[in-house]
């Protein structure tokens, strides 16, 4: 299934070391989201080799979305163009994708596709959900226990 990514998904997996969890996907980035998140955040240049591991391509999008960041309008239009499910945890980015009948994916969803998939188990699902939490992925507490009881179901 290919999917544009939005940096957001990508930094958070990134700090938890768990970019793995996108491989479910054929990864469509626009160069912006490539420079943001590897040129403007050093601290992820560790992770380029492990995405360049991935199925992932770079495109420069025509840009038909504004109001948001850089990143999130050129993978919005990237999505929106290519019909493709939209990879982001930023609430006004998925609320534009949802706008445009896109299906719209974040961070715990990929994390529970994987179990859905049997590709990690629950046990290590949660583990990750709460590195996640740890390492600046928010949640609100009622999310946090919808999103533990999914994982564990």
């Amino acid at each position: 299934m290919e999917a544009v990514s939005n940096t957001t998904v990508l930094v958070l997996l990134s700090r938890v070391r768990e970019l793995r969890l996108l491989e479910l996907f054929d990864i469509l980035i626009p160069s912006e989201v490539y420079d943001e998140f590897f040129f403007q955040n050093q601290r992820y240049q560790q992770s380029q080799d492990l995405l360049k591991k991935m199925k992932f391509e770079v495109l420069k999008p025509k840009i038909i979305i504004s109001g948001l960041d850089k990143g999130e309008c050129a993978a919005l239009s990237l999505a929106i163009a290519r019909r493709k499910v939209f990879l982001s945890d930023d609430n006004k980015a998925r609320n534009v994708g949802l706008a445009h009948s896109l299906e719209v994916i974040g961070t715990a969803g990929v994390l529970l596709l994987n179990v859905q998939q049997n590709r990690i188990t629950k046990k290590d699902a949660l583990i990750i959900l709460d590195k996640l939490v740890e390492n600046g992925y928010y949640l609100s507490t009622d999310l946090y226990v919808k999103i533990r009881k999914l994982i564990e179901s």
